[in-house]
C-alpha cells in the first residue's frame, strides 16, 4: 500500500509540473515605427479685405484659420516667414477672442496632437482676428500681396 502510495504522489507530482509547463506563457514583444502625415489648411485662401481709406484701420470680415487635416499625426509649428506690398507691416492679428494684437510678420504659434499615444491625433484650430491699417498717403488702387507662412511638423513621439 505505501509503495501505491508513493508511485501515486510521484505521478501526481509529474502531472502536476507538466500542467504547471503547460500552462505557462511566453509574452513576445511587437514594435513598428509609424511614419508621419501632416496636412494643414489655411483659410480663406485669399484673405480679402474689404475697401479702406487711408489711416483708418478695418478689420478683417472673415478670420484666418489654421486646421490640420482628418489623418495627421504630428505637432506643428506655425510661423510668418514674409508679407508683401502695402500689407507688409500694417496687418495685425490676435487670435480669436484675445485682447492685444501683434504685427502678423511676428505671429507664432504651435498646434499640437492632443492623443493618448493610441487614439488618432485631434487638434484645436488656431483662428486669427486681422485688422488692415494703410498709411496716410498710399496710392489709390487694388493691391495685392503673398504671405508666406514656414509650417513645420515633428513626430510626437520619439
Amino acid at each position: 500500500m505505501k509503495k501505491f502510495l508513493l508511485v501515486f504522489l510521484a505521478m501526481m507530482l509529474v502531472v502536476g509540473i507538466v500542467g504547471i509547463v503547460m500552462a505557462t506563457s511566453a509574452p513576445q514583444g511587437v514594435s513598428v515605427p509609424v511614419t508621419g502625415t501632416s496636412s494643414m489648411t489655411i483659410s480663406p485662401g485669399t484673405v480679402t479685405f474689404p475697401s479702406v481709406t487711408p489711416g483708418t484701420p478695418r478689420p478683417l470680415d472673415d478670420a484666418i484659420t489654421f486646421t490640420a487635416d482628418v489623418g495627421s499625426n504630428e505637432d506643428f509649428s506655425i510661423s510668418v516667414l514674409s508679407v508683401t506690398d502695402i500689407f507688409s507691416g500694417n496687418i495685425d492679428v490676435s487670435i480669436a477672442d484675445a485682447a492685444s494684437f501683434g504685427a502678423l510678420e511676428s505671429f507664432s504659434a504651435n498646434m499640437d496632437c492632443i492623443t493618448d499615444g493610441v487614439t488618432p491625433c485631434t487638434y484645436n484650430a488656431i483662428t486669427l482676428d486681422a485688422i488692415l491699417d494703410v498709411p496716410s498717403g498710399t496710392p489709390a488702387g487694388s493691391h495685392s500681396g503673398v504671405i508666406t507662412y514656414l509650417i513645420t511638423a515633428t513626430p510626437v513621439f520619439t
